[in-house]
Order: C-alpha cells, then sequence, then structure tokens
C-alpha cells in the first residue's frame, strides 16, 4: 500500500511538473505559431497612412522643434545637424526602419535605430545573449516556410544590418534585410527573393516578429 501511494504521489508530482513546465513556456513563443507570415491587407494600409501622417509631421516641424525631440545636453550638437537629423526621421519613419540614407549620429530616444555593418557584427563583443543575425532570418523565414509547403526558402545573406534597443531588460530590435533561395523551386527563373523583417529578441531568447515582407521596389 506504501509502494502504491508514493507512486501516486510520483505521478501527481510529475503532473504538477508538467504542468508549470507548460506555464512557464515565454507567452510570446507560444503566439509566434499564430503570428501571420504577412500582415493582412487592412493591417497594412492603417500602418501605411500611421507612417505617412509621421512623416508629414517632421516634414512640417520647425528646425527648432526637431532640436527640442533631443535631450538638453545633446540639442547643441542636433542643431548642428539637424537637416541630416530631418531627413533620417522621415526615412525612419517611412521605411519601417529598414532604409535611411543617413545616420546623424546618436542622440538618445530619437536615433535609435542605428545602422550596423554586418560583417563586423560580433555577438560575443555587442550582445553576449543574442545569436548570429543570420540565424534569426532563417528563424522568420522557416515561419513562412512552414506556412507555405510550396516553397523552401533559405536564407544565402544579410544585406542590410539595422539594430535598436538594449538598455536594463537587453531587448534588441534587429532589422534586417536578407536574401534567400527557394531551394524546393530551383528549376524556376527566379528563386533568390529580398525579403525584410524587423524582429524582437531578449536576452532569453524569447522572440517577437515585428514586419515580415518582401522589400519594396
Amino acid at each position: 500500500m506504501k509502494r502504491c501511494s508514493s507512486s501516486a504521489s510520483a505521478s501527481s508530482r510529475m503532473k504538477r511538473c508538467s504542468f508549470s513546465a507548460s506555464a512557464s513556456f515565454p507567452t510570446q513563443q507560444r503566439k509566434q505559431k499564430d503570428l501571420p507570415c504577412q500582415c493582412q491587407n487592412q493591417q497594412s494600409v492603417d500602418s501605411k497612412n500611421q507612417r505617412r501622417r509621421q512623416s508629414k509631421k517632421y516634414h512640417d516641424m520647425t528646425n527648432d522643434e526637431i532640436v527640442n525631440l533631443c535631450k538638453p545636453h545633446q540639442r547643441p550638437k542636433a542643431r548642428r545637424v539637424v537637416d541630416a537629423l530631418r531627413k533620417y526621421l522621415i526615412q525612419v519613419s517611412e521605411s519601417q526602419g529598414f532604409n535611411f540614407d543617413v545616420y546623424p549620429g546618436h542622440f538618445h530616444g530619437v536615433t535609435s535605430v542605428m545602422p550596423v555593418e554586418y560583417s563586423r557584427y560580433c555577438p560575443s563583443v555587442h550582445d553576449t545573449f543574442h545569436g548570429d543575425p543570420k540565424c534569426i532570418a532563417q528563424l522568420v523565414i522557416d515561419r513562412y516556410n512552414l506556412k507555405n509547403e510550396e516553397t523552401k526558402y533559405k536564407v544565402e545573406y544579410i544585406e542590410k544590418m539595422h539594430l535598436s534597443g538594449g538598455g536594463v531588460c537587453r531587448a534588441f530590435t534587429y532589422y534586417l534585410t536578407f536574401c534567400a533561395r527557394d531551394v524546393k523551386n530551383e528549376t524556376e527563373a527566379v528563386t533568390m527573393k529580398t525579403f525584410q523583417a524587423s524582429v524582437m529578441m531578449n536576452r532569453r531568447k524569447i522572440y517577437q516578429i515585428f514586419t515580415f515582407r518582401l522589400k519594396p521596389n
């Protein structure tokens, strides 16, 4: 009888352990299964309209208003590069962080999306918690492959990379422009396509896909 009760208690402990393990599974990672690979039309239109309004806002702001977006101790420097700062804000707003011509320098809370040269990016130096951005791009494209069984894209190389975030929580958002080849349909004329994805990943490697799309022409 004692053995039965001990096995029963062991069984109940196993149930409790399995429940707590599933309960502690990262919420963001669970929800990723239900994330669409492409935004719905209405969401895409709303997002585009919002970006246009934000871009127009930066167009219409005076130089002083642009400078005042920065911290007080950074305003003298911002005044010297105000034209580049305005252009940066407009381009980041319109492209969702993927494209801008000139980076005016670091202004806290204003120029948070920074250019990073992928060939010089070293996770062990810049970001000890995260892996290779190429692996992150492959993770995103794998989600696309799951929903489109007729294709099997494999990331070939990173074309452009921008990065934002950091701080105490060590959560970074990667803005990746990358080329991927459809290895399942290599007989077709066009097997290489350029995609863009913005992905947030924290120190626990819990990730969230904000944007995934073909690179606009």
